[in-house]
């Protein structure tokens, strides 16, 4: 189990760190799902591996399927201990409250009875960055998709920080940023800076950051001139571009 937690924890940190606000509950739960599922017979033995599978997380409620409703008195009987284990193994990424056991495994029946290659190595196939479980045709799984997405955002936000008269062909020569991306981080600076002028915020320096994402020119090609009318510009409206200025 030492070893899974550490193929688990770098998903996990994303998923509940202060960045989680970008990913909704259900792909927290749906990974959670996943997770657990590949996990159980570490977690919980083999023979429980073999006669149960989850269902689905909701909130703090875990849905399991057995076999035969005898194994599922027996399991609601011990579901503390269960309980423990689990959420011993999230690390307090989530906590459980209760599990609810329902006879019948028919999903996962039905695969094994059909003896379908294509849906058992869907089953098996894994995001190469975080080992979780994935159905479809795609490279990496949802979570780590939209992680990267992300992080490219803030590269660009922090490139266009650095540099704010960049235009998009320029950028291309840093790294191969989509133009609808380029253009909704640019967008958000300059509403941010345009809206410090524009309501008389600005220190120097987001002034000169406003003018430069306005003008699209380096500081010393901006001349006196330039500087103040951009300012006045922007002190008179706030959705502007470079274009119309």
């Amino acid at each position: 189990m030492e070893q899974n937690f550490h193929n688990v924890a770098a998903v996990f940190e994303k998923l509940f760190s202060k960045r989680s606000k970008y990913f909704s509950h259900k792909i927290k739960e749906k990974y959670l799902e996943h997770t657990l599922e590949s996990n159980l017979e570490k977690i919980l033995g083999e023979s429980f591996a073999k006669s149960c599978s989850v269902a689905k997380i909701e909130g703090k409620n875990l849905y399991i399927n057995t076999e035969n409703p005898f194994l599922a008195n027996e399991l609601f009987m011990g579901q503390e201990i269960l309980l423990e284990k689990i959420n011993k193994f999230f690390e307090g990424s989530i906590v459980l409250k209760k599990i609810h056991f329902h006879c019948g495994n028919r999903l996962k029946q039905r695969k094994l009875q059909q003896g379908d290659e294509e849906i058992i190595s869907r089953e098996k196939k894994k995001c190469p960055l975080c080992s979780a479980p994935m159905d479809g045709t795609e490279k990496i799984c949802t979570v780590c998709s939209r992680y990267e997405r992300e992080q490219s955002k803030s590269r660009l936000r922090e490139l266009l920080s650095l540099e704010p008269w960049l235009k998009y062909e320029e950028c291309k020569d840093y790294h191969q940023w989509d133009k609808m991306t380029f253009t909704a981080v640019k967008e958000n600076l300059q509403s941010y800076y345009y809206e410090r002028v524009n309501l008389n915020f600005a220190d120097d320096n987001d002034k000169m950051m406003a003018v430069m994402l306005l003008t699209e020119k380096k500081p010393e090609e901006i001349d006196g001139k330039t500087y103040h009318n951009a300012l006045e510009f922007l002190r008179r409206k706030i959705n502007v571009s470079a274009h119309r200025f």
